[in-house]
C-alpha cells in the first residue's frame, strides 16, 4: 500500500474532528508524562499512526533535530560528568533533559 492510498483509507476511516481531539488529548497527556519512557512509548506511537495516515516522515531530519535539542541542553552542565569531549562536557542531568525535551518536541511535531 503506498502513501496515497494509506492518506485515502485513514481519511475514510476517521473524521478530522475526533482526530483533532484525540490530538490535544494526546499532546496533553504527553505533556503531564513525567518519564522518558512513556514519552518514547508515545512517540512511537505518534510516529506509527503517521506513517499509516500517509505523512511523509524523514528519519535523517528527526535524528538532527533531536541531536540539536540534545547538543543544546548539553551546553548548561548539570549533574554528574558522565564524559568530556574537548571542551564539551556531558552531564547526566543535562543529557536526560536534553533526551526528554527532544522525544516531547518529536512527538508534539
Amino acid at each position: 500500500m503506498d502513501r496515497a492510498q494509506r492518506r485515502e483509507r485513514w481519511e475514510g476511516l476517521f473524521p478530522a474532528g475526533r482526530l483533532a481531539l484525540t490530538g490535544a488529548l494526546l499532546s496533553l497527556v504527553l505533556l503531564f508524562q513525567p518519564s522518558l519512557e512513556g514519552r518514547a512509548v508515545i512517540l512511537a506511537a505518534a510516529l506509527t499512526a503517521a506513517w499509516l495516515s500517509g505523512r511523509k516522515l524523514s528519519p535523517l531530519l528527526t535524528l538532527l533535530v533531536m541531536a540539536g535539542i540534545v547538543g543544546a541542553n548539553l551546553l548548561v552542565p548539570l549533574g554528574r560528568k558522565l564524559a568530556s569531549w574537548g571542551p564539551l562536557v556531558i552531564t547526566e542531568i543535562a543529557l536526560y533533559e536534553g533526551l526528554t525535551n527532544a522525544v516531547t518536541f518529536e512527538a508534539l511535531v
